[in-house]
């Protein structure tokens, strides 16, 4: 688990939810980094913590970013990332 990874483990939840918002802004530099935070706070169920019954509902209405986007962001970080061990500098090569 890279360094990178380990610091979004230790972030309280107020600051993974400024973290999303900062990263959102430059996406195809930092898609992994969202992917990370997003499939954290979708795992722990964070979105509660501002009143959101689900992943869905809460990224649409806090971030303006569609339900679809953060579920393949999820899905892209869950794949390469966590299950296939895949480095970040490959994935950000084969691009979002």
């Amino acid at each position: 688990m890279s360094n990178q990874n380990k610091q979004v483990e230790t972030m309280t939840a107020d600051e993974k939810f400024a973290a999303i918002a900062n990263l959102k802004n430059n996406l195809e530099d930092n898609f992994i980094s969202l992917g990370q935070l997003l499939s954290e706070i979708k795992r722990s169920k964070l979105f509660r913590k501002k009143g959101y019954d689900n992943f869905k509902d809460f990224v649409e209405a806090e971030y303006n970013l569609s339900g679809s986007l953060a579920g393949k962001l999820v899905k892209i970080f869950d794949l390469f990332i966590d299950e296939m061990d895949v480095d970040d500098t490959t994935v950000k090569e084969i691009g979002f």
